[in-house]
């Protein structure tokens, strides 16, 4: 009795991990077509080409250390201050919420003309 429940044990384990490797397979890693790989498939292909190019292992996003930058500072003194605030929405009688407030400056480049 115990050796046939061992042997039954020993073959349903080998049914199993024989099931979970057709589950796993997709076009990637088998002789299948893309057109039979499942929705799961399509959207962990997605899912680690985005993480692909999100992810830069080993490295830090931006400019190196020290690097002083190439931004304009920002006037102590501006020529000019304007309030902008939202109108009405979409010809509706109420006001917009405000979505997102900030700081803006605008820069003014002064460029001389050469003369003909």
């Amino acid at each position: 009795m115990v050796a046939e429940q061992a042997a039954l044990i020993e073959s349903l384990r080998a049914e199993v991990a024989a099931l979970r490797r057709r589950a796993g397979r997709d076009s990637s890693n088998s002789s299948l077509p893309p057109s039979q790989d499942g929705p799961a498939a399509s959207a962990r292909k997605k899912a680690s080409r985005r993480d692909a190019r999100r992810a830069r292992p080993g490295r830090a996003q931006g400019g190196q250390k020290g690097h002083p930058g190439a931004s304009l500072a920002w006037t102590g003194r501006p020529d000019e201050i304007a309030v902008v605030e939202p109108g009405t929405c979409g010809g509706a009688a109420v006001t917009c919420p405000v979505l997102r407030a900030g700081s803006r400056q605008r820069f003014r480049c002064m460029t001389s003309r050469r003369a003909r």
